[in-house]
């Protein structure tokens, strides 16, 4: 049974983005699959990424379980961010954008998807990576 319905996940992600501009952040782009969210977002000033993420997390999965009927949702431990140059900007936007497709065509950029779903990712990663 697939985490993020197909129901649920508009509410969710709309949710997502009402937690990151209540922190001051502006979401460019929200997209994700039915175990994992990707969002292309501006960090405000006041923003730190750890505490950021650690209030979206919890503050969401509150929401999918109370309000979306998802009883035993939860997010993995950790995260990975990565920064974007603007040069890059469009084509990250794409891909967030378009999760269900690159998913289900298996056309996936390997750094975002292989460290997102790697539990022992609990903090940012400055490097830099090719986009997709």
């Amino acid at each position: 049974m697939p985490w993020i319905t197909a129901e649920a996940e508009p509410r969710l992600h709309a949710y997502i983005v009402g937690v990151f501009k209540k922190h001051g952040c502006y979401v460019v782009a929200i997209g994700g699959a039915e175990d994992h969210v990707h969002v292309l977002f501006y960090l405000g000033h006041e923003a730190a990424i750890g505490p950021l993420l650690q209030q979206v997390k919890g503050s969401s999965s509150r929401f999918a379980r109370a309000e979306l009927g998802l009883e035993e949702f939860q997010w993995q431990r950790g995260y990975a961010a990565f920064g974007v140059s603007p040069s890059h900007s469009d084509r990250v936007t794409e891909y967030v954008r378009n999760q269900h497709r690159h998913h289900a065509q298996h056309d996936l950029w390997p750094a975002a998807e292989t460290l997102a779903n790697d539990e022992s990712v609990e903090s940012s990663s400055d490097e830099s990576s090719e986009s997709p």
